[in-house]
């Protein structure tokens, strides 16, 4: 009996736990589906919410890309290449209202550093000149509608990863143009928007060689402020010779400079720019563009320099008044206020940034005024004249004086 019981005891047993495991069972599998179904529905509610995030983020992020792109390619005028905008490209002009008609303007003054270009047309310039800075400078020049995006993309993409050693430009010479003609140099995302869009503007609106060669006679080849600008200007100064004459060295040599004029120039640093002009010579023949023959030849020349004379200067002032004097420091104290320049600073970009100040000097009213200043009957007192000169020489504040015209 007692075998019988406990026979039975553990049998019962056994059925207990086994019922007690079956009847568990169940609920542990009904409470894994309802947690899978919970954890399916977290995650289709996320890719829900992810998948409308980016629909609003996009929208919101085109808007905006619209909204700058727009603000960012006003332009108060159109960019114009005829060669008397080109020859006074960065030179600042002084306009004052024009007596004889009320709604126009002349020309008073202009100030520049002393620029020295000299005009070539483009059928004047020799083929090896054109294709030295098409092979360096931008190759698919003659492809692309003002910007090649390729050769962005890539220079983009060396700046962060850098596949190559050296820096690799993407402006091509449609977008070196206009930033050479606007003296737009802000380091901005809108900027290079603007050049972007100014350069496919240019190339609907001119030929490739209408553009070429305002390039060519924009660029900055030397001197000792950067003041020598076109292909004329570095095949006289140089050379010595009108640009028609340039040899294939020599063209390639004037390619050269423009990278860094006072790096690359070939008076002082021939060596330089020999390194460099003998690589423009090999992407000249690795492009198709001069035989093997010439190649050999050019690259075995040395750097000759025959330093010429250039007496191009563009200031074309007409005078200089006491008005102008004033307005001259005006502006420059408006740029050391609103930019933080120093004064050195301010009064050169007054005269390399293509400024057009519009005054409001009466030209004759002013002219009579002056004439009557230099009259000496105007002072009788020259003991005060003298005293005022003294002032001055000595750190003092000279006498000033003013007229009414009536």
């Amino acid at each position: 009996k007692e075998a019988l019981y406990s026979m039975s005891s553990k049998d019962i047993y056994s059925s207990d736990v086994q019922k007690k495991q079956s009847s568990k069972k169940p609920k542990k599998q009904k409470h894994q589906r309802s947690k899978g179904k919970r954890i399916a529905a977290f995650i289709g509610k996320a890719v829900v919410c992810l998948f409308l995030i980016c629909i609003i983020t996009g929208s919101i992020v085109v808007t905006a890309l619209t909204v700058y792109v727009m603000k960012a390619t006003e332009t108060d005028s159109t960019i114009s290449l005829a060669k008397e905008d080109i020859q006074t490209a960065g030179i600042t002009t002084i306009m004052a209202p024009d007596t004889a008609n009320p709604d126009g303007e002349i020309e008073v003054s202009k100030l520049s550093t002393g620029t020295k270009r000299i005009w070539v047309d483009i059928q004047d310039c020799p083929e090896d000149l054109k294709n030295a800075f098409i092979a360096i400078e931008d190759k698919r020049f003659y492809e692309h509608e003002g910007v090649d995006f390729k050769r962005t993309f890539l220079a983009f993409a060396n700046m962060i990863l850098h596949f190559w050693d050296t820096e690799q430009g993407g402006s091509t010479i449609t977008q070196q143009l206009v930033k050479n003609i606007t003296n737009d140099n802000a380091h901005s995302a809108g900027r290079k928007v603007r050049e972007i869009f100014n350069a496919m503007s240019l190339e609907r609106t001119y030929s490739k060689d209408e553009i070429l060669q305002a390039y060519l006679n924009i660029i900055t080849i030397g001197g000792k402020n950067g003041d020598y600008e076109g292909v004329g200007a570095a095949a006289k100064l140089y050379f010595n010779k009108d640009v028609s004459e340039l040899t294939l060295p020599e063209c390639a040599s004037i390619a050269a400079i423009t990278r860094s004029p006072s790096t690359y120039e070939p008076i002082h640093n021939p060596e330089k720019n020999k390194e460099r002009r003998d690589w423009i010579l090999k992407n000249m023949y690795d492009q198709g563009l001069i035989e093997e023959a010439d190649y050999q030849n050019a690259i075995a020349t040395p750097v000759e320099v025959n330093q010429g004379q250039v007496t191009g200067n563009m200031d074309g002032s007409n005078y200089q008044s006491y008005f102008v004097d004033a307005v001259i420091n005006e502006v420059r104290n408006d740029l050391m206020e609103e930019y933080g320049y120093d004064k050195e600073t301010a009064e050169a970009k007054i005269k390399t940034s293509g400024y057009i100040i519009h005054t409001t000097m009466d030209v004759n009213a002013q002219k009579k005024l002056e004439q009557h200043y230099q009259e000496s009957s105007t002072f009788a007192n020259y003991d005060i004249i003298k005293e005022s000169t003294d002032r001055a020489e000595n750190g003092g504040n000279p006498f000033q004086s003013a007229m009414v015209l009536y």
